[in-house]
């Protein structure tokens, strides 16, 4: 990796994904909110038994579901969050945007670029990213899961609003989703970025970060993912993880 990479992964993201993934906010919060589930009431983890049984799995196939469904839940929220910070962090580091994280429409708005379709969006997030100099705004997911409501609703306006103020919108998307209506989500996302601004997404998006900062996340991914497989903490960790899912 070059001398940039090396710098930013020995001063802020080795450690930062070590707390993510590992310690703080990683498998040791997986572990406590597990505990919480063991911990439930006898009748209430019957019931969702029951539930399972009626569809023809056994009572370790439900066991093992219900926990499998709360680590699958937690691990999504989280790496979210931790590609969209590593990504911002990588930018500020590279020092050589004026970038901004969470900012809101109004933050964008300027006597040239005013305009009247966007008030109504002006309290609501611009992007995960903003660039002020460039004037790009960057929507960041790990993956895309968001299917009805609202919510999908903002982020499929965003690229519009974005162009309509004089930003360029940009889609960072790593890893494509597998469900079928979540699919179906992902290609309007894609159609709408592709008609104002621009997409990357998998390697594009990893080769599109390292352009832009000159870090290369994906290969401090990469050395991050071989030091787990060796960490002896790690196994403890999963290793109680594992037991949890035992019908006690």
């Amino acid at each position: 990796m070059n001398k940039m990479t090396n710098e930013f992964e020995n001063n802020f993201a080795r450690e930062y994904l070590t707390t993510s993934t590992i310690e703080i906010e990683g498998l040791k919060s997986i572990n406590d909110k597990l505990s919480v589930v063991k911990s439930a009431d006898t009748n209430d983890v019957r019931l969702y038994i029951e539930s399972y049984k009626l569809f023809g799995f056994i009572e370790e196939e439900a066991i093992k579901f219900q926990f499998s469904q709360s680590v699958s839940r937690i691990v999504y929220r989280r790496i979210g969050k931790i590609i969209h910070e590593l990504v911002y962090e990588a930018f500020k580091f590279s020092n050589k945007y004026d970038c901004r994280k969470n900012s809101k429409f109004e933050d964008l708005l300027t006597d040239d670029n005013m305009s009247d379709d966007v008030k109504a969006y002006s309290a609501k997030e611009a992007g995960d990213v903003i660039l002020f100099d460039k004037k790009y705004s960057y929507e960041i997911k790990w993956s895309f899961a968001t299917t009805a409501g609202n919510e999908l609703k903002m982020i499929l306006s965003k690229p519009s609003i974005c162009n309509s103020i004089k930003y360029k919108p940009v889609l960072l998307i790593f890893s494509e989703p597998v469900p079928k209506q979540a699919k179906k989500s992902y290609k309007r996302l894609k159609n709408e970025f592709g008609k104002y601004g621009s997409v990357y997404e998998k390697s594009e998006a990893w080769k599109h970060i390292e352009e832009m900062t000159g870090i290369d996340l994906r290969g401090i991914f990469e050395n991050h993912l071989r030091s787990v497989v060796k960490n002896e903490h790690v196994k403890m960790l999963l290793k109680e993880i594992h037991e949890k899912t035992k019908i006690s």
